[in-house]
C-alpha cells in the first residue's frame, strides 16, 4: 500500500492529463451549448483549433527535419575544418610552437624545487659520521648530537638560513623508525 501511495505522489495517476483535458473540453462545449452557439459553428471553431494543432506539429516537425538535414549536411564541412585544426593544435602544444604561452612554457622547463635536504647527505663532515655511525663506533645519541653540532656550525656559518635549520632540526629530533614502538607494533 505505501509503495503505490508513494508512487502516486511522484507520478500523478496514470491518465491524469489526458482525463484532464477532456474534462475542460467537455466543459467548453457545454458552456458553448448553453451561450447558445450552434452546433455547426462549436464543430467550425473545434475544426480551426485543430487546423491551428496540426499545421503546428507540421512546422515542428519540418523544422526538425530540416534542422537534422542540416546538420548531415554540414558535417562533412564541419569534420574538414574541424579534424585539421585539432591536429595542429595538438601538434604546437606537443612540440612547444612559439604560440604557446611563455608562462606554460618555463613551467614546463622549470626543473622541480629540490625538497629539503637531510643534514646528513649535504657533506663530507656528515658523511664521515654517517660511515662511523654504521660502523658501529657511535652511538644513536652521539650520533644525533653531532649532526646537530654540524646544523648549528652551518646556520652560524651562513650557510643555510633559519627555516632551512628548523626544517632538518625536525628531522634530526625525530625519533627513529627502529624504535622500541615501531618493534612493538
Amino acid at each position: 500500500m505505501k509503495g503505490r501511495y508513494m508512487e502516486r505522489r511522484r507520478h500523478g495517476h496514470v491518465g491524469t492529463p489526458v482525463l484532464g483535458w477532456s474534462l475542460i473540453v467537455v466543459g467548453v462545449v457545454a458552456a458553448l451549448l448553453s451561450v447558445g452557439m450552434p452546433f455547426e459553428a462549436l464543430f467550425g471553431v473545434i475544426g480551426i483549433v485543430l487546423s491551428l494543432v496540426i499545421t503546428a506539429l507540421v512546422v515542428a516537425l519540418v523544422l526538425g527535419v530540416l534542422g537534422l538535414a542540416g546538420a548531415a549536411i554540414a558535417a562533412p564541412f564541419v569534420a574538414l575544418v574541424g579534424v585539421p585544426v585539432m591536429v595542429l593544435r595538438a601538434m604546437f602544444r606537443s612540440g612547444g610552437a612559439p604560440s604557446m604561452d611563455a608562462q606554460h612554457r618555463r613551467e614546463r622547463a622549470a626543473p622541480p624545487a629540490p625538497a629539503a635536504q637531510s643534514p646528513a647527505s649535504q657533506d663530507a663532515a656528515t658523511e664521515i659520521l654517517r660511515r662511523r655511525y654504521a660502523a658501529g663506533q657511535l652511538s644513536q645519541s652521539e650520533f644525533q648530537g653531532m649532526l646537530i653540532n654540524l646544523l648549528k656550525e652551518r646556520y652560524i656559518a651562513g650557510k643555510i638560513d633559519q627555516s632551512q635549520y628548523e626544517q632538518q632540526l625536525e628531522v634530526l629530533l625525530q625519533p627513529p623508525p627502529t624504535s622500541d614502538r615501531v618493534l612493538r607494533a
